[in-house]
Formats: C-alpha cells, structure tokens, sequence
C-alpha cells in the first residue's frame, strides 16, 4: 500500500507549481491582468510547497527503511 504518491508524480507536480510561478510572475510583470497572476502564483506556490513536503516525507520514509535494514543486517 503507497501511502504516498510516486518519485516522478512528485517532480510533475514540483515541475507544474514551478511553471505555474513563472506564469504568475510574467503576469504580473507584464501587467496583464491581476486576477492571473495572483491566482498563478498563489496556486503555483501551494504546488511547490506541497510537492517538496511530500518529498522530504517520502526521502524520511525512505531513510528509516534503510536504516532498519541496516541494523538487521
């Protein structure tokens, strides 16, 4: 049972939140219009700090597994 999504949907959806972000920002730069780039960097942001939380949850998991096989060994 995965509790947690997989290695490479987490680096999509990192990916996504990053492509979000720059939408937002070149929104936002380029004065087109508000609503866009306040909903794309908000919604892009959120992307990112979700993909990396689940991430390092995913790295921690990983390491207390090795770590269990090391000391059975």
């Amino acid at each position: 049972m995965h509790l947690l999504p997989r290695f490479r949907h987490l680096l999509f959806l990192l990916l996504s939140g990053l492509v979000l972000v720059g939408l937002g920002g070149f929104f936002k730069v380029a004065h087109l219009h508000p609503l866009w780039a306040d909903g794309g960097l908000l919604v892009g942001m959120v992307g990112v700090l979700l993909a990396q939380v689940l991430l390092l949850m995913q790295a921690v998991r990983w390491a207390v597994q090795v770590r269990r096989r090391v000391v059975e060994a």
